[in-house]
């Protein structure tokens, strides 16, 4: 008996010693895998670095980069000014050659340099949809590669505009069915005086039955003073020499309508930092009846007096209609038959004739959308 238990023994041995050996195989070779997995995209990416190409590109100061789109998907065109003078700037990964060149296809002009750094006459056609074509050469011949960006031209004229609505949870709404509370995105044009952190955005409602502006306040806690709700200013691209593009955001949603209204018109206006104290309390008459409920009053008329207290009495919106979405309560009287009208000719942000559609894609120059 302890012969035979013996034997068996020595035989088991052996035979676990092989298992272990053939699963530490697997698994090296699973691991090895894996590793070549991890690796293999930034070594791609690093390689991608070695290879003559164009990467990107300026135009007017904002910024252009080729993606993979998805069917159906395109790049959002970059607005440039009519009868302006761009700035074009590329950027790529070059070769040792000393016959590098690029060129600039665009507006029925060809223009050469060696830095890739071109300045184009944008046509007078407003609306008109072109692409500004980037090419990238190696002597006289030899073509490396190819950069297109679609370009719209727009109306020379300072304006502020809305970009696009959130709802709470930070996602894109249609102006044609939001909630009680957005938060709003606007861009202007223009040309502020000093430094931008000067300048704050002030948000409005009205009621298009009497289209008396309503500036938005900051939530009001218990032991807290009334205050507009202020939105941050940032330039971030040209229009030519002498126009900007800024953006500006509201910092938290803002309230559209009481409950009885479907059609509400939104305003932005740009005002100097230090006047807003001011100029808040010539906009609105605030009276404090709870330890967080105030009644206000306004104590403007009309767009026009909200215009005046802007930076250069200009720097006001136009109007924006927005429409509640489903589940509200049934149209106010006063304001029944400007809403069918609004609702019946789809009255959204119609864009004026002499300049291009505001685009609702995210982020400027680059982003695709549908």
């Amino acid at each position: 008996m302890s012969d035979k238990a013996v034997e068996t023994g020595g035989s088991e041995k052996p035979r676990r010693r092989w298992t272990a050996t053939v699963a530490l195989s697997v698994l090296g070779v699973v691991l090895a895998g894996l590793m070549v997995y991890w690796l293999k995209p930034p070594v791609d990416a690093t390689r991608d670095f070695k290879v003559p190409k164009l990467t990107s590109a300026f135009v007017d100061g904002e910024p252009f980069m080729r993606l993979q789109l998805a069917p159906g998907d395109a790049y959002r065109p970059i607005e440039v000014m009519e009868g302006t003078n761009v700035k074009v700037e590329c950027f790529a990964v070059k070769t040792e050659s000393t016959k590098l060149r690029f060129s600039l296809e665009g507006f029925g002009r060809k223009v050469d340099a060696a830095d890739c750094v071109f300045n184009v006459d944008v046509t007078d056609a407003v609306g008109n949809f072109s692409d500004l074509r980037i090419s990238y050469h190696d002597g006289d011949t030899q073509l490396i590669d190819t950069l297109t960006i679609p370009v719209v031209v727009v109306a020379k004229s300072e304006r502020i505009e809305f970009h696009q609505l959130q709802d709470a949870n930070h996602q894109p709404v249609a102006a044609g069915g939001v909630p009680d509370r957005i938060f709003v995105y606007g861009r202007a044009i223009t040309n502020l005086p000093g430094d931008t952190s000067e300048y704050g955005a002030l948000f409005f409602v009205a009621d298009p039955a009497n289209d008396v502006p309503v500036v938005q306040m900051m939530p009001l806690l218990q032991g807290d003073q009334p205050k507009p709700m202020i939105g941050r200013i940032v330039k971030y691209r040209n229009y030519g020499k002498d126009l900007y593009g800024y953006a500006m955001w509201s910092p938290e949603p803002v309230n559209i309508s009481p409950i009885h209204r479907t059609i509400t018109d939104l305003y932005i206006g740009i005002f100097k930092l230090a006047d807003i104290d001011q100029i808040f309390s010539k906009l609105l008459k605030v009276e404090i009846t709870g330890p967080d409920s105030v009644m206000v009053t306004p104590q403007v008329a009309s767009p026009y007096d909200v215009m005046q207290m802007t930076v250069g009495q200009k720097l006001l919106s136009e109007s924006f209609h927005v429409v509640a979405g489903a589940g509200r309560a049934k149209i106010d009287e006063r304001v029944k038959a400007t809403a069918e009208k609004a609702i019946e000719n789809i009255i959204v942000n119609t864009p004026k004739a002499d300049s291009a559609p505001v685009e609702g894609a995210p982020e400027p120059g680059t982003a695709p959308s549908n």
